[in-house]
């Protein structure tokens, strides 16, 4: 990445899970040793620019970083017209009866002999949430950073200060990876493994136990 512009751009999180992939990738080869890679990653998860995202893998080995181009700008959608939107409230009208009767089902047969019983919640603090990568063979360890990353911060308000992967998650049923969640001090594990196999899409749960 050497156009002057693109390095003086404010990195976002993507930019810097993409560093912080790069980072381990090169610690599991050899280029970098343990408090090489510790410094690396603490930079770039506090890095501003991507210039500075960009510095920090400049001498490893590979292509140079690709961020890729911004998002490109949201289409204006034109306000439904009348009789569109009667239709919608329409059909939400009667998803919102179905709903309902499917509730009051659900209930009445709570407890009673080959009828629903209740559940527990999960003793983790965070509860697997599903995703879905269309990657074919695995689901690189750059995605399971992102997903991970993701729930981190819909559950604690903030950014992990660092997520490792050890390796893809294989498209097989069963598969399970182990990352590690770093953040203030704390390390949490989070447990990413396969559901199902259709096609070239591999759905997955991500789950993150130990928060507070």
């Amino acid at each position: 990445m050497t156009n002057p512009d693109e390095r003086a751009k404010r990195a976002s999180d993507i930019d810097r899970s993409t560093v912080c992939a790069r980072l381990d990738t090169a610690y599991a080869d050899g280029e970098l040793d343990f408090a090489e890679h510790d410094e690396r990653t603490h930079a770039a998860m506090s890095a501003k620019t991507r210039g500075e995202l960009s510095a920090l893998t400049a001498d490893l080995q590979g292509p140079p970083l690709d961020f890729g181009p911004p998002p490109a700008a949201a289409t204006p959608v034109p306000a439904p017209n009348r009789t569109r939107l009667w239709i919608l409230l329409g059909a939400g009208a009667i998803a919102l009866i179905v709903l309902g009767a499917v509730l009051a089902w659900a209930s009445s047969s709570t407890g009673k002999p080959g009828g629903r019983t209740s559940v527990p919640a999960p003793t983790a603090s965070s509860a697997p949430t599903t995703s879905v990568s269309d990657q074919g063979d695995v689901v690189t360890r750059n995605e399971l950073v992102n997903a991970i990353g993701s729930d981190f911060r819909n559950d604690e308000g903030h950014n992990a200060d660092r997520i490792t992967c050890p390796s893809d998650l294989p498209a097989q049923n069963g598969a399970i990876v182990v990352c590690t969640i770093t953040d203030r001090g704390n390390q949490y594990p989070a447990t990413i493994s396969v559901v199902s196999l259709q096609g070239n899409n591999i759905t997955y749960n991500v789950r993150i136990d130990g928060l507070p």
